[in-house]
């Protein structure tokens, strides 16, 4: 792929045009007693308080990056988009993040580091484009992706953040082949949503489940459908409706619980 700027410079900070200041996330309950609070948060001057306050409450990482860091020398990489791991001068000592900058960072350069692994960019001045206008377009919230990504993505890559494999897979770039990842945050599964016409996999439960879709106490099967059978249901249900999107809501029927939000979902049939 080839990169082109728009918002950004060649050799100057992709943030250069925004303003930063130090900013303050306080949550509290309507009887007045404190949720969270954080002060000393660097972010953009235009950002809502809304805006500042999921960002520091729900995706900082809260602790575990490391306070020095060093690049891990990779062939092939270049020094710029290198992973990062604890710098052992540097003690164990960690932290949290407390700068919306580094998260953007993280993203950004993960998202940049794999698409160099699988061969995407023309150049190292492309990926160094999309790295730096990624950045600039999460600052001024052109741009954003789904919440598992805010959480997981990049702690591997900035940080040499690890933990215990939860069973994810992913494509091996050098061999084109699919693998189990062997840690954490090193290939995350940073997708909420199922894709459009997935195919149909089974969970049965044998005792009344709460299926946090209605909780009716019946024993229920978990099904993970595609959108073409999410409509076939619909057309067949009486009590199916759709909002002025177009969204099927199959939630009052007597056979299926069921909501869909345009990329496929789950429904729980009774048994």
């Amino acid at each position: 792929m080839k990169i082109q700027r728009r918002y950004t410079e060649q050799g100057k900070s992709p943030y250069a045009s925004i303003p930063f200041t130090t900013r303050q996330s306080r949550i509290v309950n309507p009887d007045g007693t404190v949720i969270f609070e954080a002060s000393d948060i660097m972010a953009p001057e235009h950002w809502s308080q809304v805006a500042l306050d999921v960002m520091a409450q729900k995706y900082f990482r809260k602790a575990g990056v490391p306070v020095k860091l060093r690049r891990v020398p990779e062939e092939g990489v270049p020094e710029w988009l290198q992973r990062s791991e604890p710098d052992p001068s540097g003690g164990s000592n960690t932290r949290g993040e407390t700068d919306v900058r580094q998260v953007f960072n993280r993203l950004a350069g993960c998202w940049t580091y794999w698409a160099w692994k699988h061969g995407y960019f023309d150049g190292e001045a492309d990926a160094l484009a999309y790295y730096d206008e990624t950045c600039h377009m999460l600052a001024m919230q052109m741009a954003a992706p789904n919440s598992p990504q805010w959480f997981n993505t990049g702690l591997h890559w900035a940080y040499g953040i690890s933990g215990p494999a939860q069973g994810h897979y992913f494509v091996d770039p050098n061999s084109g082949e699919m693998r189990r990842s062997e840690s954490a945050y090193e290939h995350p599964q940073p997708h909420a949503c199922v894709a459009g016409d997935t195919q149909i996999f089974f969970a049965r439960t044998e005792a009344p489940v709460d299926s946090g879709l209605g909780n009716r106490g019946d024993s229920i099967e978990w099904r993970t459908i595609s959108i073409s059978q999410a409509f076939k249901i619909a057309e067949s249900d009486p009590k199916a409706t759709r909002d002025d999107r177009g969204a099927i809501d199959l939630t009052k029927s007597d056979k299926y619980y069921y909501t869909w939000d345009g990329s496929g979902g789950n429904a729980a049939k009774r048994i």
